[in-house]
């Protein structure tokens, strides 16, 4: 990954690199077809066709599972990460909107740093996209990702001290962040600071 594009926005903060699945059923002697509502069960054919990069078919799928089951806010989440790789922001922006707008409970954080993501990376509108990574890291302060977004911005708005604070902040979340010590390093070269 280049050092000053900001971290794929697609998995859950927790570090997964999967999207946010529904609860599993209580009794698994049922079929998983049978547990699930008609919109949950859409959702879940959506997040496959998301995990098979098969974008336009996942949107499709979220749209129906959303007129199933219009409260169903993971829909909207993964729906706005397939626009996104869509390169559909407006869209995608609005979808991360409902789900904030919505308080959805897990999701908060994830639709903050995705849609400040695409302020800062796509729009190049860096103090809105610092509004999202704050309000994504006053939910969830071990955010790396969020902090490492927020890095960016701060770097991209010549603040260097902010910058190298929010990457000295990944790093100590997470020591193998290796584009938070690149982006690091390079603030440190442009200051013409050459050793630590």
């Amino acid at each position: 990954m280049a050092q000053d594009q900001a971290a794929p926005p697609l998995s859950p903060s927790a570090g997964s690199t999967q999207p946010i699945p529904l609860p599993e059923p209580e009794n698994t002697e049922t079929l998983k077809t049978e547990a699930f509502t008609p919109g949950e069960l859409l959702y879940q054919q959506g997040l496959s066709a998301l995990q098979d990069n098969l974008m336009t078919q996942a949107v499709s799928l979220f749209d129906e599972a959303l007129k199933a089951q219009p409260d169903l806010f993971q829909a909207h989440y993964e729906r706005g990460n397939a626009y996104l790789r869509l390169r559909e922001y407006a869209k995608a922006i609005a979808d991360y909107s409902k789900v904030i707008d919505s308080n959805a409970a897990g999701l908060l954080a994830d639709a903050h740093n995705n849609r400040g993501y695409i302020y800062s990376d796509m729009l190049k509108k860096y103090d809105v996209a610092i509004r999202d990574f704050d309000a994504a890291l006053r939910i969830n302060p071990a955010y790396a990702r969020a902090y490492y977004n927020r890095g960016l911005a701060h770097s991209r708005l010549n603040q260097p001290d902010k910058a190298l604070a929010d990457f000295n902040q990944v790093i100590a979340l997470d020591a193998k962040y290796v584009d938070a010590y690149n982006s690091r390093g390079s603030l440190h070269l442009a200051r013409k600071q050459y050793q630590s």
